[in-house]
């Protein structure tokens, strides 16, 4: 299993199930307006950035929980959409000091969005990838300390898959 510390540790299966659930989470969230529900995926300073592709929209971030609260209003305002996510390969970094609050893992999440503007009527549908950085808080739960957007192919045409440099290391950061 891809990135598993111990796939006979209970605890990494709850884990896994319990991001599983976020990405659900991000995607009903955003899907059905809920902005306040779906900043409440990442952590209090956890950002969103979306990369650029050649002929689009320049790269953008969204950083704190208000940022995040109103890009999604607006956005899931203007289009109406769904998303459809693969299930994240993880890859669990384990805390050199046991503590298992402090855990990281990084994630790497396929994506589809199709969605209509609700005032051009316009129909766009987007293919991607999400590179995330999910943090396990002192509360016990999962949020994403950061969540990098990058296009493979739109309505403009396809953009090449992500390379490391792309995802990693975006004009934005």
């Amino acid at each position: 299993m891809a990135g598993a510390l111990d796939p006979d540790d209970g605890r990494e299966v709850a884990d896994r199930l319990a991001i599983l659930q976020l990405e659900a989470e991000y995607a009903r969230t955003w899907d059905s307006q809920d902005a306040d529900g779906w900043a409440a995926c990442f952590t209090d300073d956890g950002a969103f950035e979306m990369g650029s592709v050649s002929g689009g929209r320049p790269a953008m971030r969204f950083a704190g929980r208000a940022e995040l609260t109103e890009f999604c209003r607006l956005g899931s305002g203007r289009y109406e959409g769904i998303h459809l996510l693969s299930a994240p390969s993880l890859m669990f970094d384990a805390p050199d000091d046991g503590d298992a609050d402090a855990s990281r893992v990084w994630g790497w999440v396929h994506f589809s969005y199709h969605d209509r503007d609700r005032k051009t009527e316009a129909v766009r549908h987007v293919v991607g990838v999400y590179a995330v950085t999910y943090v396990h808080g002192q509360d016990g739960a999962w949020r994403m300390a950061l969540r990098r957007e990058q296009a493979v192919m739109n309505e403009a045409g396809f953009h090449g898959f992500p390379t490391a440099d792309r995802m990693w290391a975006p004009e934005v950061s």
